[in-house]
């Protein structure tokens, strides 16, 4: 811009007007080949910006409309201001005049209603919607609770799915309200690390276990067993204090699509035979208290995965086991391909239990 302004100035003095039209064009068409670089650049920051926010998580309500748009709206009207800025002093006698200003209102009013109306998402770049068909288990043949979860990591939450794919809702018997589901267990969405980290909250659509259902099952269940537990100091175990070493394994049962299985260690943990027997730093699981997460990628060699926790005093501990398996029901199955192609789902089972040792 500092030719531009030099070429300005010459011909100011060359017109002898500060404000005369061929001034104006000595600084406005130099100027305009960084403006037009900047432009070009804002256009790949803004499409990276937008993608980078389309995979940044589902913010809590009610704020999670206006986060992406207020990033947005920041990031744009900095490049803007950027590129046009040089040149506003020069052209501020003529778009600084009401009626030009009023058209600029006016346009802008006019482009935020007709682009409020372009659907958000397509076959290229869809909504991704995170489901799990879960199964809250006790032991190696009760199953508790059945019930479908989703999850989405964008802004809109799933009700924009089940009002604008009306074929959905019949099946999972709610309706486009989302009256009928609840907030899923956060323990859910833990095997699909870092995926976890972006999500905010799940919804859970209950259902009704049958006899059908559990035929459909394979036995046993995943589950976790005590082989054996040793005392450190048995004076002190027998006044209720002392440390203590659990020997278990996690048997995953008939599961073969093994995608992760996650421990949620909760209580007086003080070391394990994972990492090199260190514990690492606690992390608290949305509705939780602090504890440990230790995650177990696979399936192991036989189906068991066999470990050691040592607890520091004699209070039991709490550990939630999540088993993530990718093989679907015919059931499940059938609900994913009613999803259109705008939206990209990413399905599996999961088995959720809960054991005090």
């Amino acid at each position: 811009m500092m030719p531009a302004l030099s070429l300005f100035q010459v011909l100011q003095r060359v017109s002898g007007k500060e404000d005369s039209v061929l001034s104006m064009l000595g600084y406005v068409l130099p100027g305009m080949f960084p403006a037009a670089y900047m432009c070009y650049y804002m256009g790949i920051c803004i499409q990276f910006v937008t993608e980078k926010m389309g995979m940044s998580g589902t913010f809590p309500l009610p704020y999670a409309f206006y986060v992406a748009d207020g990033i947005l709206a920041i990031v744009v009207g900095y490049f803007v201001n950027l590129a046009v800025g040089p040149i506003l002093p020069i052209l501020g006698n003529w778009f600084g005049k009401p009626p030009v200003i009023r058209f600029l209102l006016y346009l802008s009013i006019a482009s935020a209603a007709i682009s409020s109306q372009f659907f958000p998402y397509s076959a290229a770049a869809p909504k991704r919607v995170i489901m799990s068909h879960s199964f809250k288990t006790s032991g190696t043949s009760q199953v508790l609770k059945s019930s479908y979860d989703f999850a989405t990591i964008d802004p809109n939450p799933m009700e924009f799915v089940w009002k604008n794919v009306p074929a959905l809702p019949p099946v999972l018997r709610i309706n486009a309200s989302s009256k009928g589901v609840s907030k899923s267990d956060h323990h859910v969405c833990l095997p699909i690390y870092p995926i976890s980290r972006l999500l905010t909250f799940a919804t859970e659509v209950p259902l009704d276990l049958s006899l059908q259902d559990m035929k459909k099952l394979s036995f046993p269940l995943p589950h976790l067993q005590i082989i054996e537990t040793k005392q450190g100091d048995e004076k002190k175990a027998a006044v209720g204090s002392g440390s203590r070493r659990i020997h278990l394994e996690i048997n995953l049962g008939s599961l073969d699509h093994i995608w992760s299985t996650v421990m949620n260690i909760t209580g007086p943990l003080a070391s394990w035979s994972f990492v090199g027997e260190k514990l690492p730093k606690t992390k608290s699981v949305p509705g939780g208290p602090p504890s440990y997460i230790s995650r177990l990628s696979g399936n192991s060699l036989g189906g068991r995965w066999q470990f050691w926790l040592e607890a520091y005093s004699l209070e039991p501990l709490r550990i939630e086991l999540v088993v993530l398996d990718q093989q679907l029901d015919e059931e499940t199955q059938r609900i994913i391909d009613l999803f259109p192609s705008w939206v990209a789902v990413v399905a599996g089972t999961s088995y959720l239990s809960t054991y005090f040792v």
